[in-house]
């Protein structure tokens, strides 16, 4: 098993890389030789790139939603009773 320590000190540098490339690079250079710490760490890449991408944006547009009429499932949007 990978120290703790290591890992998380290579995550912290590689979660700063934006190019793909560059950060293969430079996984390939700090996990050297060991694959358990290299699939640790892009194990943790790869949630972290997950979770950016989910709070970039709202999960619908709003804006399409709160137009007076549209259906939300079974219900519909008769009138507006508050904003804010």
């Amino acid at each position: 098993m990978p120290d703790k320590n290591e890992l998380h000190r290579i995550f912290d540098h590689a979660v700063e890389i934006d190019s793909a490339h560059e950060r293969r690079i430079y996984l390939d250079q700090a996990c050297g030789e060991s694959k358990l710490l290299r699939e640790e760490v892009e194990s943790l890449l790869e949630a972290a790139d997950a979770a950016q991408s989910f709070l970039e944006g709202p999960p619908f547009n709003l804006g399409e939603l709160q137009k007076i009429g549209t259906n939300i499932g079974p219900y519909m949007l008769r009138e507006c009773i508050g904003e804010g």
